[in-house]
Formats: structure tokens, sequence, C-alpha cells
């Protein structure tokens, strides 16, 4: 399959350290669906938030998340195509390579993309499946018949989609099942036509 895997809260831990230097400003801890949408934010919140994440102090210690490493090098080892897509800022994309290329990790491509445009990538390189921690990405991917694994964290762990094209996993543990699940079901699917095309 060609693969599609975001980065911030999906490959890296990320978030945990703008909940820390939220909490240093504020005095309190972000609400938990601020990651999903700054709008719930007050005026200087989220205007200390579109700051914030525009500095590198986020991207230089966000920490890999160990168990995603393992499953991606098992699914490039089977012969998946494994790109990545973010809404990094562009500006950091010089020290996402880095990083990246530190990692030894097997990928195709990392391309940065502006929040919301991330369908045009997918397009672009044919991608059959997304995994990312965003809902409104997996909505995007679901309704154009590309399948969306949601890796859940607090700020999506409440939002559900009945479409066959959504899956969603509790931790990278659960990911390679449900790829091989979606596989089984394409080439069952795949078996189903031709036989009905001999009769």
């Amino acid at each position: 399959m060609r693969i599609a895997i975001d980065l911030d809260g999906t490959l890296f831990k990320t978030y945990h350290i703008y909940e820390k230097r939220f909490g240093q400003t504020f005095g309190k801890k972000p609400p938990a669906m601020a990651i999903a949408s700054f709008s719930i934010l007050t005026k200087e919140e989220k205007e200390w938030s579109l700051d914030y994440f525009q500095h590198p102090e986020i991207y230089q210690k966000a920490k890999l998340d160990k168990q995603a490493v393992k499953v991606i090098r098992e699914l490039f080892r089977e012969g998946h195509y494994i790109f990545f897509v973010s809404c990094r800022p562009i500006q950091f994309s010089a020290l996402t390579y880095e990083i990246m290329k530190g990692l030894n990790f097997p990928f195709l491509d990392i391309r940065f993309v502006p929040v919301g445009q991330k369908l045009g990538i997918w397009q672009t390189k044919r991608i059959e499946l997304v995994i990312d921690d965003e809902f409104s990405c997996a909505k995007q991917a679901i309704r154009n018949k590309i399948h969306a694994i949601l890796l859940t964290q607090k700020w999506n762990e409440n939002l559900r989609s009945a479409n066959s094209y959504f899956h969603r996993a509790k931790d990278w543990s659960e990911v390679k099942p449900i790829i091989d699940r979606i596989e089984k079901e394409g080439g069952e699917n795949e078996s189903q036509k031709t036989d009905f095309k001999k009769r």
C-alpha cells in the first residue's frame, strides 16, 4: 500500500511540550480539544499558541514514538511505500529532515503543507491509506475514498465515523492488524470482481 503518515501527534509526541509551556504561561492546562482547534481558546491564548508553533523548540524536543518506528519499519520491509505529510511550518523542513535522517528511518518523501491542504499531496502520491491524529484529516481522506487510521489522542477520542474507510487505533500496536485487514478485504473484493466478470 501507499501510506501517508502525519508527524506531530502521530509519529512524534509533540503536544506535551506545548501543554507544558501553555501551563507555565497561563497557569492552567489547555483544553484537550485545543490541539484540534485553537478557536476554543481565548484571544490571548490563541495568539500565544499560534506564535509558539512557529518556534523550533516544540519540534526539537518532540519525542519519537518508538512503537511507531517498529511498525513503520515492518511495513517498509513488507514492501509498503511510506510517505510523510505534515502541517509543520515550512521553515522547519530542514530541521525535520535532519531529525529524520538521524533516525536511519525508511521513507520515500516528506511534504510540508498548510493546515487543511494534505489532500492534494495524497492524490499526487496516489495514497491509499492515511495515518493521522487529526479527525479533520481522517474525514477528508474518507470523503475521497482513501482509508484513514485515526490514532487515538485525547483531542479526538470522542469523534467517530461510520464510513467503512474510517478506522481507529488506540495506539501503534493496532495499526498493523488494521492494515492487514484492509489489504485482505481489498483482495477479497478484487477477487469477487474477477469472479463476476468470469460469469
